[in-house]
């Protein structure tokens, strides 16, 4: 094997790694921007869900809710307002059902 054959092989294998290895960062930020997308998807759904918790508890009657059951609808619309843009029928109904909720409870 030659001096240049050598230097081919050393070029190849160092272009391959860092090919490897681009491919390699790539992905893992990709499944991190993703991890990340969905963990603040579930911070917000939270968020919502307290809020529209006080909400329903600081009207008249002082109606309880469950925090806990409304986190995954909340998060369930979240993510299809991400992936479509908008709500589907049975989401858009629900927001509706939590309104009517509010305003049975406060009496309009």
């Amino acid at each position: 094997m030659s001096g240049s054959d050598i230097f081919v092989v050393v070029i190849s294998s160092a272009f391959v790694g860092a090919v490897v290895s681009s491919v390699t960062v790539a992905f893992t930020q990709w499944r991190e921007r993703i991890a990340h997308r969905e963990n603040m998807l579930l911070t917000v759904a939270v968020d919502l869900a307290k809020v529209y918790v006080g909400r329903i508890a600081a009207l008249p009657g002082n109606a309880l809710s469950m925090e806990m059951a409304m986190i995954p609808e909340f998060q369930g619309m979240l993510k299809e307002i991400i992936r479509t843009n908008g709500l589907s029928k049975k989401h858009c109904d629900a927001l509706t059902n939590y309104m009517d909720v509010e305003k049975m409870i406060a009496g309009c």
